[in-house]
């Protein structure tokens, strides 16, 4: 478990800070809905096991290893488009994940933090403006960035935060290694009742409620 407080923060987006992950399972089915319903179930699957993985490699996946066509650009864009305009209004009504305004509210006082996800990054964007998250966080970072280099150029951005001090919060193994490959420490969101998706050691919270108390707990000010 982390035992010093950050001075460095970075969140994903669904299932950290939003619970939309089930939302955005639905439209990945939902797009395919005019391809028979295994196919639909199979993307269904696949997303569940690829969280951190943009849509558009999703739906080139399924296109080519599901659906056994080619990934035409022309068939990519009209799943994208689909995808988003299934997902975007529920994102935005989405209940968020237990704590997350708390918690936001008091990193928001004391240090730099910021999205990295998946997400189109316009799309993102007009999503965390539309619940009115934005003025908590320093920049949105979404897709087509690798959340890596993401995470790179955060830490480029905050030079005097030394590599230990830094905390990427994720809920899916992608986005662990995207902290592993960026040299940030790491923190897993694992809901109740579901499997861990990362290595024996990773340290995890159910929530950002319990991450509010952990690092409530570790910093100097207290809660």
């Amino acid at each position: 478990m982390i035992t010093s407080s950050p001075t460095l923060i970075a969140f994903d987006f669904d299932g950290v800070l939003v619970d939309s992950v089930d939302i955005k399972g639905d439209a990945f089915v939902r797009a395919v809905a005019n391809y028979p319903a295994h196919m639909g179930q199979a993307l269904l699957a696949y997303h569940k096991d690829n969280g951190g993985v943009d849509r558009r490699r999703k739906f080139q996946h399924f296109l080519v290893e599901i659906a056994g066509e080619r990934a035409e650009e022309a068939a990519l864009d009209a799943l994208v488009t689909r995808f988003s305009q299934a997902v975007v209004d529920a994102v935005i009504a989405a209940p968020e994940i237990a704590g997350a305004s708390k918690l936001l509210a008091w990193i928001s006082q004391r240090l730099p933090a910021y999205i990295v996800s998946a997400t189109p990054e316009t799309e993102l964007a007009g999503i965390v403006s539309a619940r009115g998250l934005g003025h908590h966080f320093r920049a949105v970072y979404g897709s087509p960035a690798a959340k890596a280099d993401a995470l790179n150029l955060i830490a480029s951005l905050h030079s005097g935060a030394a590599p230990e001090q830094r905390l990427f919060v994720g809920d899916a193994l992608t986005d662990f290694r995207a902290a592993r490959d960026a040299g940030w420490p790491f923190l897993g969101v694992v809901s109740e009742g579901r499997d861990s998706p990362f290595p024996e050691g990773v340290p995890v919270v159910q929530d950002m409620s319990a991450l509010y108390h952990l690092l409530a707990s570790l910093s100097p000010e207290g809660a």
